[in-house]
């Protein structure tokens, strides 16, 4: 078992967040039906990640900001699974997702381009918050940075495979555009308007760059974690690129070493960045004070998730795992998918 989290939480706080937990989690798959782009394993985790960092936010409201993770784990499927070509990608999808982004209707087709819906759903969605439209523009352009970064991410994995370890970016370059895959600076955008705090943007330039180190030691994290998957599937990790400049360095080094030393470089890397992310949230404080408060936790939180979970394989089993609860109360049996 991971401790360390949760641990503050006595037994009655642990069965009050587990309730929120499976609340969410049915709410959530209540609505994922409408899209198979979805996968439902993917749930009971984020519904967790919301509800140890935002516990203040109702179910509704937390549930839409699941929703745009599940959209962020979407165009991770597609360039990781690379479910299309990169030209299909750059010039169809990559335009249309943006133009929806900035506010164009879209109509459903059958071309099957679920994403293209489900990102109208939550933009409509947000648009009802009175921060939105002051912030649509910022919003968009954060949607665009996602799917830029997310094309140069595919672009990372192609030269690769053609070319080998010499095509790799540095890891520098990597980690600047990581920061945008992951999502995080259009999350935490999203969540402003949420919170509906208008001192957020006062601060924004400071919030940015809680924004940008919590993304970066998420991204960091994340890639430690995924590292076998991004191995099956040929991509380019911070590992990936630590790995080979260490076999680079010392050809007597092994493989094995080599992959060790790496990951523990990567943590450690991303621990700074927790740290600077403490830091940053620290030394500025907005009207209500729950947007840092919230990016402080979610920087804790992924630094204890990632040391033996995923997104991808955490049913509600392992929910109950990491809650140190024994199972769902019976109250609430029927949750568990």
């Amino acid at each position: 078992m991971v401790n360390g989290f949760f641990d503050t939480l006595d037994a009655a706080e642990k069965v009050k967040a587990q309730e929120t937990v499976v609340a969410l989690t049915r709410v959530m798959e209540g609505w994922a039906p409408r899209y198979s782009s979805v996968l439902p394993i993917r749930i009971p985790a984020i519904a967790l990640h919301n509800v140890a960092i935002m516990p203040q936010l109702n179910i509704l409201a937390s549930a839409l900001i699941g929703k745009l993770t599940l959209w962020i784990f979407g165009i991770d499927d597609v360039i990781d699974d690379r479910r299309v070509s990169l030209g299909e990608l750059r010039q169809g999808l990559a335009q249309r997702w943006c133009q929806i982004a900035s506010g164009d209707s879209y109509a459903e087709t059958d071309d099957g381009d679920q994403l293209a819906a489900m990102l109208g759903e939550i933009r409509k969605e947000l648009s009802g918050y009175p921060l939105f439209k002051s912030l649509s523009a910022e919003w968009s352009t954060n949607v665009r940075l996602l799917i830029e970064s997310g094309v140069r991410q595919y672009q990372y994995a192609l030269e690769y495979e053609a070319h080998g370890p010499e095509a790799l970016p540095t890891l520098d370059e990597y980690l600047q555009n990581g920061i945008y895959t992951i999502g995080i600076p259009w999350w935490a955008l999203t969540l402003a308007i949420v919170l509906d705090d208008s001192s957020v943007m006062e601060h924004w330039g400071v919030m940015e760059e809680v924004a940008r180190s919590t993304s970066a030691a998420v991204r960091l994290y994340n890639d430690v974690q995924s590292l076998d998957k991004e191995l099956q599937e040929n991509n380019v990790s911070s590992v990936i690129i630590k790995y080979h400049g260490i076999l680079g360095r010392n050809s007597q080094v092994t493989e094995e070493s080599a992959l060790s030393e790496a990951k523990q470089y990567i943590w450690q890397m991303a621990d700074s960045y927790t740290q600077k992310c403490y830091d940053l949230t620290r030394s500025t404080r907005t009207k209500s004070g729950q947007f840092e408060a919230i990016m402080h936790r979610m920087a804790a939180y992924n630094a204890f998730f990632y040391h033996g979970y995923d997104y991808n394989n955490t049913p509600m089993v392992k929910v109950n795992e990491i809650l140190q609860v024994s199972s769902i109360p019976s109250s609430l049996e029927g949750g568990d998918k």
